[in-house]
């Protein structure tokens, strides 16, 4: 029989009968409040935890949220067996020019600095991109300093007709940390431009593609390679709305 005890609420030890199984512990993403977030810490896998998760979920009152390597069956199967679903893929890119579909090349590309007009502006879309593209599984509950406050002090961005920024890309060293698109239909370019001008400069490039972001979905798709290994992300939440 399946019991488990907390002295904390946030950490709750787990047995099978007299067996200790191991640990499930929760805590808080200050990005994205509304959930409860898990890491389960456990020597087996195979007992059914869903009178755990129901009672979790009960007590916390918010969906439960948790991540798992995609390999790891294992634990996806157990996840599902316990009321979760999986929500999400984040694939974690990290590419050379050899795995490109075609070749690409180095296009001019605005940059500016943090304080610009520029920079300022990207920040506004980009909240607006990452909130409208969590909302369904995690909402975003920083405020938009707080959300600024983490983003890399420089953008790349090209213009469109009135001026305003219409693709950009926040770049730290080797990596995209974020790119975001206000037309989709002719970020194709940009990305060209952007992926010459980082493997003009690095051998190997690094960003995040969520299978629920259509521009970082788009970035992904110029490589041959990257349907691999993802982090997977499965919620408990039984008023989700498909």
């Amino acid at each position: 029989m399946l019991i488990w005890n907390t002295e904390d609420g946030a950490d709750y030890t787990l047995f099978d009968g007299a067996e200790a199984l191991g640990a499930v512990h929760t805590h808080r993403n200050e990005f994205h409040g509304r959930n409860c977030y898990l890491k389960a810490e456990l020597t087996r896998y195979d007992f059914d935890p869903a009178p755990f998760f129901a009672a979790l979920f009960a007590e916390k009152g918010r969906p439960l949220h948790t991540m798992a390597p995609h390999p790891n069956r294992e634990l996806a199967e157990f996840l599902v067996r316990g009321g979760f679903a999986l929500r999400r893929r984040c694939f974690l890119m990290k590419v050379t020019a050899a795995d490109l579909s075609a070749p690409v090349r180095e296009l001019p590309l605005e940059e500016h600095e943090a304080g610009s007009p520029e920079y300022g502006e990207a920040c506004r879309l980009l909240y607006a991109q990452y909130a409208r593209d969590h909302a369904p599984i995690s909402p975003l509950t920083a405020d938009f300093d707080r959300f600024c406050s983490v983003l890399p002090a420089r953008i790349l961005c090209v213009k469109g007709a009135d001026g305003g920024v219409l693709h950009y890309a926040f770049p730290e060293g080797n990596e995209i940390a974020y790119v975001g698109s206000e037309a989709l239909s002719s970020f194709p370019a940009f990305a060209e431009g952007l992926l010459g001008r980082m493997f003009a400069r690095y051998e190997t490039v690094e960003f995040e593609a969520d299978d629920i972001d259509p521009v970082a979905t788009a970035l992904r798709a110029r490589f041959t390679t990257g349907d691999g290994f993802s982090l997977d992300t499965y919620t408990y939440d039984p008023n989700f709305e498909t």
